[in-house]
This record gives structure tokens, C-alpha cells and sequence, in this order.
């Protein structure tokens, strides 16, 4: 099956009636990587992120990758786009990667994302916390920069 539309694969993408998910321009993903250097994104191809930044990213042998700029990690959790489907159709599986909950409150609060923009935290939440009442909008590639700038100084990428 192609990548096609997000809600092919979650059914709406949505976190009661939020939409959690968000595909960019190519050129936003390019640029969004470009601010992690240390990171090898070698052979991987962005496919759509969560409105507070990470990005799914596949590779050619069919395997999901899952970039958090929060954390500056990248992993390979899914074999497939069929395992990642069956994670991120569960409670656990939005919790932990769309953070749709989250999403939802910022919007509840009345904090409104126009396009190619994401949450972020302020202040960063190991000051104020995780909760929705600390989340702010900021355009995708500046909100990279940001993290990976946080992740270089107290985080523990390599320079």
C-alpha cells in the first residue's frame, strides 16, 4: 500500500475530534533535519510528523523510523507500516508518539496552529512542566533549531 493520506492509515488521525498529525512540504522536513547534523538520517524519507514536532520517517526495506526532537533520538520501533499502524490505534500507542492529548488540550486552552506549525514548550518543561498550559505555537524548522539547540546544551548531542 502507498504512504497516501495520514487518515488512510489512522482512520482520522484525530484525538477526539484534534488532528494530531500534519504533512509538510518536503523542503520543511529537509530543513527541520538540517538543524540535527549529528543525526544520521541517511536512506530515511519523511512522511508526516506530530503537531509537537516528531516526525515518522521510512526507509527503502519498508521499516518506520521515529525522530523525537524533544529527546534528539531517533528510532526504529516499527518493521512496517503495518506495525506502526497497529501501535498508533491504540491508547498507549497515541500516548507515547502523537501525543493527542496534549494536542487537544493546547486547543482547549485556545492555543490555535496555523499551518507548518507545531507546539513546543515555554518554558521548557523541566521548569514548568509537560502539561498543556506550557505549550506555545512556533513554525516547524525554528521549533528544530530550538530543541536541537537545548539538546547540544544540556541534552548530550555531540557538536
Amino acid at each position: 500500500m502507498a504512504w497516501g493520506s495520514i487518515e488512510r492509515w489512522f482512520g482520522a488521525a484525530t484525538f477526539v475530534g484534534v488532528e494530531t498529525t500534519q504533512i509538510l512540504a518536503p523542503q520543511i522536513y529537509a530543513d527541520a533535519l538540517a538543524c540535527w547534523p549529528e543525526i544520521d538520517f541517511g536512506g530515511l524519507q519523511p512522511k508526516f510528523s506530530t503537531l509537537l514536532g516528531a516526525i515518522f520517517l521510512s526507509a527503502s526495506d519498508g521499516s518506520i523510523s521515529y525522530f523525537d526532537p524533544f529527546d534528539g533520538e531517533l528510532s526504529r520501533p516499527w518493521a512496517n507500516r503495518d506495525a506502526l499502524v497497529s501501535e498508533i490505534n491504540t491508547p498507549a500507542g497515541d500516548d507515547e508518539y502523537l501525543l493527542g492529548a496534549l494536542a487537544f488540550g493546547a486547543e482547549q486552552r485556545g492555543t490555535a496552529l496555523r499551518s507548518g506549525q507545531i507546539y513546543v514548550y515555554a518554558p521548557h518543561p523541566s521548569v514548568g512542566g509537560f502539561g498543556p498550559e506550557n505549550l506555545m505555537a512556533m513554525d516547524f524548522v525554528p521549533a528544530h533549531h530550538v530543541y536541537a539547540q537545548w539538546q547540544r546544551q544540556v541534552g548530550g548531542l555531540a557538536h
